[in-house]
């Protein structure tokens, strides 16, 4: 999970643990980038899409060139069309918008996985 308020972070780490979901949280783009880089596997990530120095548009960008077939879902508290558009032509595989919604999460977060396992 990537987004750079501690509010959101904390928020959806308790949220995600008690669903048993395992949770690693990044505070900006360059940090998830490096994490990956590092060696860090996540299922899936929960990216923010306005943040300061890299965006999530080009945090995505660059996780997908570290792991293409690495599962994201952008999450902002922009509706914008046009933001939704540019993040599914970099390959991520949903849009969660802020207030984030258990239910809408949970779901976006099941059809991620499931594709996963359906790959393997």
């Amino acid at each position: 999970m990537v987004d750079d308020s501690p509010e959101i972070l904390r928020y959806l780490r308790v949220l995600l643990e008690s669903e048993s979901y395992q949770v690693e949280t990044a505070g900006n783009g360059m940090d998830a980038v490096r994490r990956v880089r590092s060696g860090c596997t996540p299922s899936v990530v929960l990216l923010d899409l306005q943040m300061p120095g890299m965006d999530g548009l080009k945090t995505l960008e660059s996780l997908r060139r570290l792991r293409p077939k690495l599962k994201v879902i952008m999450c902002s508290g922009s509706d914008d069309p046009h933001y939704k558009e540019q993040a599914r032509a970099l390959g991520a595989e949903g849009f969660v918008s802020k207030p984030v919604e258990h239910l809408r999460l949970s779901a976006a977060l099941e059809r991620c996985l499931t594709s996963t396992l359906a790959l393997k």
